[in-house]
């Protein structure tokens, strides 16, 4: 499993791999990969296996986005993190934090519940001020603002509070917090 990642980027190599044993049967596992860069801080993209919406769709597009870095030049390494349910985001940033792993990362984005034609991203008070507003900004230029609205600020549940509460405070959630109970839902 540790390289499960490395497999499916090019360039990358892996930093953690964090089993669960509690009730599953056979040990579930989250992990994490590296894509070195030019210094040794990183940017840290962390997503769930499968979301709250049991689908993989964040996950598919976090390491389609990890294949997309790998393939140029980077000033900094690009950490991957998988987060599998069973350990939650909690657990792995606890794991993370405690292997010295979260020492050095300049940001980190948590995605969840993206899927469907158009999710509808909330603007996360508890995300990093200036990152958020250039994330939704930079969405908006590149014609993605029915995703990304400007209406207001929300307070989502979701794994990105773990790596706040571990220290990393440039943490950016980007959290489809719309009505939609499965991902057929959200259209």
């Amino acid at each position: 499993m540790r390289a499960v990642l490395a497999d499916i980027v090019e360039g990358a190599q892996p930093a953690l791999a964090v089993a669960h044993d509690g009730d599953s049967a056979p040990p579930s596992w989250s992990v994490v990969a590296r894509i070195g860069g030019g210094a040794t801080d990183s940017l840290l993209l962390a997503v769930p296996i499968v979301d709250r919406r049991g689908s993989s769709a964040a996950a598919a597009l976090v390491v389609e986005v990890a294949r997309a870095l790998a393939a140029g030049p980077r000033p900094y390494a690009i950490e991957v993190a998988l987060i599998d349910d069973a350990l939650g985001a909690d657990g792995l940033a606890r794991a993370m934090n405690d292997a010295g792993e979260l020492v050095g990362v300049r940001a980190a984005f948590y995605l969840d519940g993206l899927c469907g034609a158009t999710p509808r991203l909330v603007r996360d008070l508890y995300s990093h001020r200036e990152y958020r507003e250039l994330v939704w900004r930079m969405a908006r230029e590149l014609g993605h603002g029915a995703a990304f609205p400007s209406d207001g600020f929300a307070t989502p549940q979701g794994g990105h509070r773990a790596f706040l509460e571990h220290g990393v405070r440039a943490t950016v959630a980007l959290v489809d917090a719309s009505d939609a109970e499965s991902c057929s839902d959200a259209g």
